[in-house]
């Protein structure tokens, strides 16, 4: 009997610790850094890559709204307004970036963030 309690024990042993070794990898730990947001360091080079693109908001001729995101005061702009986190997480406005996914939550994060400390040309 005491042969048959030492191979559960050891069955139990071996199962949990391979249990254990799944569920990490799925749910692996996700960190958004949004401490040191910055203009020139986060904020201009994520609306370069989605929104201040050839046909979208890189100038005023290539979008009906006339709304340029290339630069420094297009994005202060709607950021003070409000429309650009609006526009972000599709509250009261057309979500962006339009006909692509939405953006992950991190990003709006670090736009949200900037946006909290007054939007600085930092």
């Amino acid at each position: 009997m005491q042969w048959i309690a030492g191979i559960l024990l050891t069955g139990a042993v071996v199962f949990t610790g391979c249990s254990n070794e799944s569920k990490e990898g799925l749910n692996p730990i996700t960190s958004c850094d949004t401490v040191n947001v910055t203009y020139a360091a986060t904020i201009k080079p994520l609306t370069d890559q989605h929104c201040a693109l050839s046909g979208c908001h890189a100038d005023g001729s290539s979008n009906s709204t006339g709304i340029v995101l290339s630069n420094y005061a297009g994005l202060k702009a709607i950021a003070d307004d409000g429309s650009l986190l609006g526009t972000l997480r599709g509250q009261g406005y057309i979500l962006m970036p339009l006909n692509g996914p939405k953006l992950d939550d991190c990003t709006i994060a670090k736009y949200a963030r900037w946006v909290a400390s007054g939007a600085p040309n930092n």
